[in-house]
């Protein structure tokens, strides 16, 4: 209070105010200024009085208290280091010994990982395991940095070293160093990991891979010269995979891909085994690497090229099965499960994700019903550097394995390889020619056998129909489906033909059962008690009703009456064919099933049932090898009693999971997986021309394999899984969605086994419905029975007699398939006439032709020729236009557009008409079994118009005109009939027609025409008073007023639809309600809306789907030009005749029409105001079709988009849109279609012949003209096929050889032609080998 007296006085006195207050006056001035204030006195008598503000008092103390709770909390976070440091100090330091999973409590101080999970998780937190293993990893992740991280003492005191290290080397910062060094080879990113302490530096790493490198020295030198894995148990039975490994890497030389051979030697593991690895010499910081390998590394054993036709050996005890089929419980036990799946429904699935799922997809259903196989261990020795097709490397390797077995088991036990077929083949005959390999059992790899059997079921399948579905419910692209056919997606080939078979099945289930009312209860009873227990999810009751249902179905013989009722439609062709590719399917996963259960028995079975497939489909290779390998196993109970009882316990596949069942691999597979792990981008860059690295890499590689998978172990990356990795309702609801896509687009184009199929005597296309020839059908139908009959011959005179030798030549069987239906042309090539015939290849084909030519622009000749004998962004292989199966997906986004549409109508006063398309009321016709002739029919039509239009006064009924000779209608409708031959049937009164069904009536263009003028008459005459019109032929009648205007030569009922409702508003109708399913109506009345009375619906569908479309909402929406330019649209991008492209569904064209520039919707508009397009409207539609292939593309022409498609993207001739000169005849279609609806309001329209409107007429038919142009350049078409008469193609002369070209069946060079396709299968994504659960 002093200070505050003087410095007032102070203030005082500047200011000229010298007068003196009272300390009390004082205190009264501050108190009256500033609010708060207190005044203390002292506590001692010589002590000041104490003035402060009571707020600042408060914060002041509260700093003062706040500061002592910190001092102490510091205080306690400083005992806890101390504690936490001495710790670490008394911990052992981990070393690397050889693995990362070595580190225990010993290496990591018990303190420290309770601190770290107390601050992850908090103190006395309970948490589920799956969060309890995540905490502890993130603890151990925190405590190894920390340990890493941590400075000793000495470092710490050392006052003259300024550098600062990580004193310790931790599991998980060699881990991280190893796992990014393998992966991508980059020194600078593995020190910058180190610089964030997260790995050890680049020379540490070094000196861990010179430690490997002289360890696997040391140990070969201590086995003699050979490998063996650390944890190899010797006395018990190994086998081995052999196969090529190649590096994307240029070799020494520069050129082609280095390749070495890898080995994988396996054996069964025993739970009294330990887990050994390769210990590691104590680490020397002067380690570095061998400078010179052992010569039993490096060496190759000399080896000539055995003879072309060594001896065979023979096997005259060896017989075929006299079984046709697969083993009868394998049969039952596939049918509980695909009838259970079929008949609980393929959309069974709750909407809630915590409902078990109902019965699962093949693998998750059979992990539940078998047990799991023991585990066996992988090791892998040093690759050898040399490619495995070389005799030289095929011999040394064989021998190593052969050493090896002998090292392990003794001398007396034979040594088993697995190799995939194009090392087996040559393997074979150097073990036929070399009597020190006769001690070695070879067999083809399963992985490559699968392979071939996906291109054998390819081949049976390509064009069929089955391939187009797959695209046209967008369960695969093209570009995909082709690499199906050709057995190049291996996970991929399986799933679609897993989907394919039960989309087929439900719907051979369903014409299986239509006569049988008691195998049907017997079905659904024992699917529903499938279907429970696999609800309720408990593994033993799923088992305990899988097997009771099994019993149940064999006791009943559901599967012998299958196959009665298979035998009962064998005369129905497309029925056989496709039961036929459903069994190869089977027999198919029969093999795999072997493989994933260990299966030996079933392994043999299947395999020779899909053999014969081998033979007529010309698999040279396998035909030839897999009876050899069928007798040589089928001896071995007698000759190796030994190795046959190991492969009756499942001692020859490859499992990996203890508890998954159903997982295990075949040998080749697992080699694969390996390999994988070493065909790294980090692997070989950067060292391939360094030959003392290369050669460490190759030795050291498998084990730093090994240790890349502990790192990912480490890190979480290799999920362990206690259930198989399908058995989720994620993949379930996936496969669900997929089938019932595909069931509903076959039956949508053709359900082979419906019933109406029963007297079809014809094969045809399920889309295209192009039929087959008699020789082609014949082939198709008796497939099996004629590859039996070779497949016997064979095994008779090569392999029990041996009177022809095994590796003679064998005579090709050139089975007529699906594809013998593919377009043919003729093109002139100077002076020659050059045949070509649709293929797959063909456009890889003539576009490598193309670049083998420098003088050919590529670029111009890919943007100007289809290099295709069709263009398949429009047509099918056999010519045919693509169908739009989704024609009415254009509907759904118009009524979605237009905004919510209702099930009833707005019932208003006025005058209410209905316009009805009376041929959609005849189809949707029930017929009860009362009606016995067309009278009795006549009679119930008209009762059901009359009741279900009693509310309105006036109602149309329109039918189509079925009298038009060679129309482009009546062609679509004889595609609809497919091979059928329809009957006709003279429609009286007295018509007998109680017997036959609907469908089957309406065949017939001529039935159908008396047919309609029947009814129609009909309903003229018992309209009961009603007002009503009738249109039908070119006639139109009415029972109140006269109608001769309408009267029309229009053939299609679409447009005399609106010529009636335009004829209706004018006669001053206020309610206009159109009745059609036709998605054509209503965009013909969306465009003739302005025209229309105003209150206009569309009415559709039927039941609780009927919806009734308001037209000005979705008028007003889309406005005028848009409006304008539908027809357009909706003719170019797939109608009725106008065709479609592929993979382009209308709602991927919608959007590039619903966001189009006012140009391309004004050139929309004009096409079809002309008889024929100017400039300006085939640029605008030619820049539409460049969006929806490149949406947002500023590309506005299809040869600068094509071009551009196959220079980034080497896209196939389905993802390229069509050339200009295709396009051209696209819109030409269009065009023509367009002029038609154009006339809708014309009750005689006079229109064009289709001929110059992108048809032609052909033998008195319409067909579509493709285009304009040859396929490809004239000097590329003269390459696509050699002449090699006498060289057999065997050098350079060869035009197909010097392009870099396989012969194919367009050349005309000899049957024994050296430049054949060979069977290889190494040409497949790797990707979709698929992986095994670890």
């Amino acid at each position: 209070m002093a200070h505050l007296e003087q410095a007032f006085d102070s203030i005082s006195n500047e200011n000229n105010s010298p007068k003196t207050l009272s300390r009390r006056s004082v205190k009264e001035l501050i108190q009256k200024e500033i609010k708060g204030v207190e005044f203390h006195k002292p506590t001692r008598a010589n002590d000041p009085e104490r003035v402060s503000v009571k707020q600042c008092r408060d914060a002041a103390i509260h700093i003062v208290e706040s500061t002592a709770d910190s001092d102490e909390s510091m205080k306690t976070l400083f005992d806890a280091a101390s504690i936490l440091r001495k710790a670490i100090n008394r911990s052992e330091k981990w070393v690397f010994s050889g693995s990362l999973d070595t580190m225990t409590h010993d290496h990591c101080p018990e303190e420290l990982t309770c601190f770290f999970r107390w601050i992850i998780q908090g103190p006395n937190k309970t948490l589920s395991d799956k969060k309890c293993n995540e905490v502890h990893k993130r603890v151990m992740q925190l405590a190894q940095n920390t340990e890493a991280l941590c400075l000793t003492d000495r470092h710490v005191d050392d006052k003259r070293s300024k550098a600062v290290y990580c004193t310790r080397e931790m599991p998980q910062h060699l881990a991280v160093s190893l796992a990014i060094h393998q992966a991508v080879r980059s020194k600078e990113l593995v020190n910058l990991l180190h610089g964030f302490g997260m790995a050890v530096e680049y020379n540490r790493l070094l000196r861990v891979e010179s430690q490997i490198e002289k360890t696997v020295l040391e140990r070969i030198e201590s086995e003699g010269g050979m490998f063996l894995p650390p944890d190899i148990v010797k006395g018990r039975h190994v086998y081995f995979a052999i196969d090529n490994i190649d590096f994307s890497e240029d070799a020494p030389d520069g050129k082609r891909t280095l390749h070495g051979t890898a080995m994988a030697i396996y054996q069964k593991v025993e739970p009294q085994d330990e887990e050994p690895v390769l210990r590691l010499e104590e680490p020397n910081d002067s380690c570095r690497s061998v400078t010179e390998l052992p010569e039993s590394l490096t060496s190759l054993m000399p080896c000539v090229e055995p003879p072309s036709r060594p001896p065979s050996p023979a096997y005259p005890t060896f017989e075929l099965s006299s079984e046709q089929e697969l083993p009868q419980n394998i049969r039952d036990e596939n049918a509980t499960w695909i009838v259970s799946r079929t008949l609980t429904g393929h959309d069974a699935l709750s909407d809630d994700d915590n409902d078990p799922p109902p019965v699962p997809v093949w693998s998750a259903y059979n992990s539940l019903v078998n047990e799991a196989l023991p585990v066996t261990r992988v090791g892998a020795p040093p690759l050898l550097a040399h490619p495995a097709h070389a005799w030289s490397t095929l011999l040394t390797v064989l021998m190593r394995a052969q050493n090896i077995s002998v090292r392990v088991v003794g001398p007396g036990r034979k040594t088993f390889i697995s190799l995939d077929l194009g090392l087996y083949l040559p393997a074979k005959r150097l073990q036929m020619a070399l009597c020190e390999l006769k001690n070695i059992l070879l067999r083809p790899g399963e992985l490559h056998v699968v392979m071939a059997m996906l291109r054998t079921i390819g081949s049976y399948i390509d064009s069929s129909g089955i391939d187009m579905c797959w695209i046209e419910s967008e369960l695969y692209g093209p570009s995909t489906v082709k690499q199906i056919i050709d057995g190049k997606h291996v996970k991929r080939g399986k799933r679609a033909h897993m989907i394919t078979l039960q989309a087929l099945f439900s719907s051979y289930l369903e014409a299986f059962l239509e006569g049988s009312p008691d195998v049907r209860r017997t079905l659904e009873e024992l699917s529903t008690k499938v279907g429970d227990a696999c609800k309720e999810g408990t593994k033993e009751n799923i088992q305990t009703a899988h097997h009771s249902s099994t019993d149940a179905i064999q006791s009943s013989e559901v599967v012998k009456k299958m196959s009665d009722f298979d035998a009962a439609n064998a005369t129905n062709p497309l029925f056989t064919v496709f039961r036929q590719y459903m069994r190869m399917v089977m027999e198919m996963f029969a093999f795999i099933q072997a493989v994933r259960s260990g299966d030996w028995k079933l392994h043999l079975i299947a395999l020779e049932l899909f053999t014969k497939y081998f033979f007529v489909h010309d698999k040279i290779c396998y035909l030839r090898m897999i009876p050899l390998y069928l007798a040589e196993m089928a001896s071995l109970e007698s000759s190796d009693p030994e190795i046959y009882g190991e492969f009756i316990t499942g001692n020859w596949v490859v499992n990996k999971n203890k508890e998954v069942p159903f997982c295990a691999v075949g040998g080749d597979t697992a080699l694969e997986h390996l390999n994988r792990s070493m065909k790294v981008s980090g692997g070989l860059v950067g060292i391939t021309l360094n030959e003392s690295a290369r050669a460490k890499f190759f030795l050291i590689a498998p084990e730093l394999a090994r240790l890349t998978a502990e790192a990912k172990a480490m890190a979480g990356l290799v999920p362990e899984r206690a259930h198989h990795q399908e058995l989720n309702s994620a993949v379930l609801t996936h496969e669900d969605n997929s089938i019932n896509k595909l069931t509903e687009t076959i039956k949508t184009f053709t359900n082979p086994f419906s019933s109406d199929q029963n007297t079809n005597t014809d094969l045809y296309n399920l889309v295209t419905k192009v039929v087959m020839n008699e020789k082609t059908k014949k082939d198709l139908v008796n497939q099996s029975e004629e590859g039996r009959k070779l497949l016997s011959a064979f095994v008779q005179d090569r392999i029990k007699t041996g009177k022809i030798n095994l590796w003679a030549p064998v005579k090709k069987r050139n089975l007529l398939t699906w594809k013998t239906s593919a377009k043919v042309i003729k093109v002139k090539a100077k002076d020659t006439i050059i045949e070509l015939k649709e293929d797959r290849n063909l456009f890889a084909r003539l576009a490598m032709v193309c670049k083998s030519r420098p003088e050919i622009d590529i670029q111009e000749a890919v943007g100007l020729y289809e290099f295709t004998v069709v263009p398949r962004s429009l047509f099918a292989r056999d010519g045919t236009m693509l169908h739009c199966s989704c024609k009415s997906a254009l509907m759904h986004i118009l009524e979605k557009a237009g905004g919510p549409s209702t099930n009833t109508q707005e019932i208003t006063a006025g005058f209410k008409v209905a316009i009805v398309d009376g041929m959609a009321e005849v189809q949707s016709l029930d017929k009860p079994e009362w009606i016995k002739n067309c009278r009795d029919l006549a009679e119930h039509f008209t009762n059901r118009l009359l009741v279900k239009y009693n509310d309105l006064q006036d109602f149309h009924i329109i039918f189509d005109r079925y009298d038009v000779p060679s129309s482009l209608k009546s062609a679509t409708r004889v595609k609809r009939q497919g091979g059928h031959v329809p009957i006709y049937y003279r429609i009286t009164d007295s018509t007998h027609i109680a017997k036959v069904p609907m469908k089957k009536l309406l065949a017939h263009s001529k039935t159908k025409g008396e047919l309609t003028t029947f009814l129609a008459k009909n309903v003229k005459d018992n309209a009961n008073g009603r007002q009503v019109v009738v249109a039908w032929g070119t006639e139109c009648e009415a029972t109140r007023r006269d109608v001769r205007h309408l009267r029309s030569t229009q053939e299609e009922a679409d447009t005399k639809i609106i010529l009636h409702a335009l004829d209706a508003s004018a006669q001053g109708a206020t309610q206009l309600s159109i009745y059609s399913p036709d998605t054509d109506v209503l965009v013909l009345a969306l465009r003739r809306y302005p025209d229309l009375c105003s209150n206009s619906c569309f009415v559709t569908g039927t039941g609780s789907s009927r919806r009734v479309i308001n037209l000005k909402s979705i008028a007003d929406v889309l406005g005028p030009t848009k409006t304008a330019a539908l027809p357009a649209f909706h003719a170019l991008t797939g109608a009725d005749v106008t065709g479609s492209f592929s993979g382009k569904g209308k709602a991927t064209c919608w959007d590039e029409f619903d966001n189009a520039s006012t140009p391309i919707l004004q050139a929309l508009a004009n096409l079809g105001c002309g008889e024929q397009p100017d400039d300006g409207t085939r640029s605008g539609v030619e820049q539409l079709v460049c969006r929806m292939y490149k949406p947002k593309t500023d590309i506005k022409t299809v040869k600068a988009l094509r071009w551009s498609l196959f220079k980034k993207n080497q896209a196939e001739s389905e993802r390229l849109p069509p050339t200009q000169a295709a396009l051209h005849q696209a819109i030409l279609r269009a065009l023509y279609q367009l002029l038609v609806w154009n006339n809708d309001h014309v009750a005689n329209p006079v229109l064009p012949s289709p001929e110059g409107y992108g048809w032609q007429d052909e033998d008195g038919k319409w067909v579509p003209v493709m285009t304009n142009l040859p396929p490809a350049p004239e000097a590329i078409i003269q390459l696509v096929r050699c002449k090699c008469a006498k060289s057999r193609c065997s050098n350079n002369r060869c035009q197909c050889q010097k392009a870099g070209l396989v012969c194919t069946d367009l050349c005309l060079c000899s049957e024994d032609c050296q430049n054949e396709y060979a069977e290889s299968d190494d040409e497949y994504d790797e990707d979709e080998v698929e992986q095994e659960i670890p």
